[in-house]
């Protein structure tokens, strides 16, 4: 049977059209996922034996780069799968997933690996054999350590670990210097190294939910950063120098200590979206009306104070309750 009729029959087990792309008469993208579905993953409410019939067909597509079984509760997945030796992108997020499937190693040219929101307690050091690696997501899962021979992600440009057991952030992702997006969160950190600074191509920066109390000097060196989320932490101030931070689009300080805003902030002329709710404001800062930018301001849960000056054309002000505030972060 040819991939066509391959995906015919993976169709016709899953009741309904699935995502697919072919060069020729290869199947080189396959995705099991509805991004407008309640679930998103088509076969989550299947049975144990239906979910294993489809997966026994897809190794079948032996020139597939891209595979997608994110969210379908899949609980474990054949070592057949490691016969998928062209894979380059591999999602198995939201699968319910306790050990690292081992047949991953047997791959050859994965750059994107998602094992994200499963119960994962360790990822072996063998996975540093992807040199090649762009875009690594682990968060939500059980993870205590990030080995040291992940040093070998020269390439990674895509890392999310929030919300795993590692006490502080992995030394090693100092050193990715082609990161852009970088995620971490729910642990005791109190400071983030100076070392921040070598991540120079960082473009969304997450640091949530912690025990943060001060941003490093090197933090307004991140002059590609357009959005940063550090809500749930206990930042009392923010570094006078946050002008130097001009590409910046978004913010989030949601549930800090902030009693004030530095001056400087009101050149960030690109400002277009701030979360100052819950900080310890007792008047808006006098730097906000300056910001010519913005289009979105999150106030609630700090002391009443005058806001009409702020209601001005344009601008969503949200004084009362907890709004929409999204940039694209993995």
């Amino acid at each position: 049977m040819n991939d066509s009729g391959i995906v015919q029959s993976i169709e016709a087990l899953v009741g309904r059209p699935v995502r697919s792309t072919f060069e020729g008469d290869a199947c080189v993208e396959l995705r099991l996922t509805d991004p407008d579905g309640l679930y998103h993953g088509l076969i989550r409410r299947f049975s144990h034996a239906r979910k294993q019939e489809i997966l026994a067909l897809i190794p079948r597509l032996r020139q597939l780069r891209h595979l997608d079984l994110g969210q379908n509760r899949l609980g474990s997945i054949p070592a057949s799968f490691g016969e998928l030796k062209e894979l380059r992108a591999l999602l198995l997020d939201s699968n319910e997933l306790k050990e690292f499937p081992r047949w991953i190693l047997s791959l050859e040219k994965l750059e994107w690996l998602n094992l994200s929101v499963n119960g994962l307690t360790e990822i072996p050091e063998e996975l540093a054999k992807f040199t090649g690696m762009r875009r690594l997501q682990l968060h939500k899962n059980l993870i205590e350590r990030f080995h040291t021979s992940y040093s070998a992600f020269t390439e990674l440009d895509n890392l999310n670990i929030y919300m795993n057991r590692m006490p502080e952030i992995p030394p090693q992702v100092f050193d990715f210097v082609q990161l852009k997006t970088f995620s971490w969160g729910v642990s005791k950190i109190k400071t983030i190294p100076e070392e921040l600074g070598k991540l120079q191509k960082l473009e969304y920066l997450t640091v949530v939910a912690n025990d943060l109390e001060e941003l490093p000097s090197s933090f307004t060196s991140l002059k590609n950063l357009i959005a940063t989320r550090l809500s749930k932490n206990k930042l009392a101030r923010l570094p006078n120098d946050m002008d130097r931070l001009a590409n910046l689009e978004q913010i989030t300080l949601y549930q800090n200590k902030l009693a004030d805003l530095p001056e400087p902030m009101g050149a960030l002329n690109k400002l277009a979206k701030l979360n100052l709710s819950w900080n310890e404001f007792a008047a808006m800062p006098p730097v906000v009306a300056r910001m010519a930018g913005l289009r979105w301001l999150a106030y609630f849960k700090n002391r009443p104070c005058d806001l009409s000056p702020f209601e001005r054309a344009g601008l969503d002000l949200v004084v009362r309750y907890g709004g929409p505030d999204s940039f694209p972060l993995c």
